[in-house]
């Protein structure tokens, strides 16, 4: 007997799927892909990065649906899962952005002068532990945004040039059109600098 799976609930699809069924999955992925690349978009995510985090979520989930306690609540379920994945890439993300300011040269390397974002783990053991994760996330980079915007113009020019846009030393003087040394006097002072203001507003935010 052939299955009809655009009839089927959820609940006996992710059945379907824990059985060995491929097809039930595919109808889940093909059900739910466009509302989870909405309710991700809505949170102001790009659709390109929102394609990526809601693809990651629903490849994780072909071996984790099983762990669902109730299959009918599939949607809420991989909702949550997208939402989970954009979590885990907006850390990641948001972590290189900020510890590239928080670096000094050395002998012509990166070398760590201070790692304010804290190392967030992807792994929380329950919903309250990873409100926190995101809580401290979300202070250090608003902290970080003030920082940024108190430095002088021609620091934080430099500073978004090079390092958030990632342009080399070279582009990024034919961007501002200032020579590559003085690039690289301003990517020096700048990076002190952002971590003085940002050391001090994080004092003053600790103290509430």
């Amino acid at each position: 007997m052939s299955i009809d799976y655009k009839q089927a609930a959820d609940e006996d699809l992710c059945k379907m799927h824990v059985a060995g069924n491929h097809s039930a999955f595919e109808e889940l992925y093909n059900r739910y892909f466009q509302y989870c690349m909405g309710y991700i978009i809505k949170k102001g995510v790009s659709y390109l990065d929102a394609e990526e985090c809601v693809q990651k979520a629903f490849s994780h989930s072909v071996t984790r649906i099983k762990n669902i306690r109730e299959f009918k609540y599939f949607k809420t379920w991989i909702g949550r899962a997208c939402w989970n994945a954009y979590l885990d890439f907006y850390r990641s993300k948001t972590r290189r952005k900020i510890e590239s300011i928080f670096s000094t040269e050395k002998d012509g390397h990166v070398g760590d002068v201070i790692k304010p974002v804290a190392e967030l783990t992807e792994k929380s053991l329950n919903p309250s532990e990873r409100l926190c994760q995101d809580d401290e996330l979300e202070a250090k980079v608003n902290v970080a945004n003030k920082a940024f915007k108190k430095l002088n113009s021609k620091f934080r020019q430099v500073l978004e040039t090079c390092l958030i846009k990632e342009n080399s030393y070279e582009k990024t003087s034919k961007i501002l059109n200032i020579p590559i040394g003085t690039v690289m006097s301003r990517m020096y002072y700048g990076r002190r600098k952002f971590i003085d203001i940002y050391e001090y507003e994080m004092k003053k935010y600790k103290k509430g």
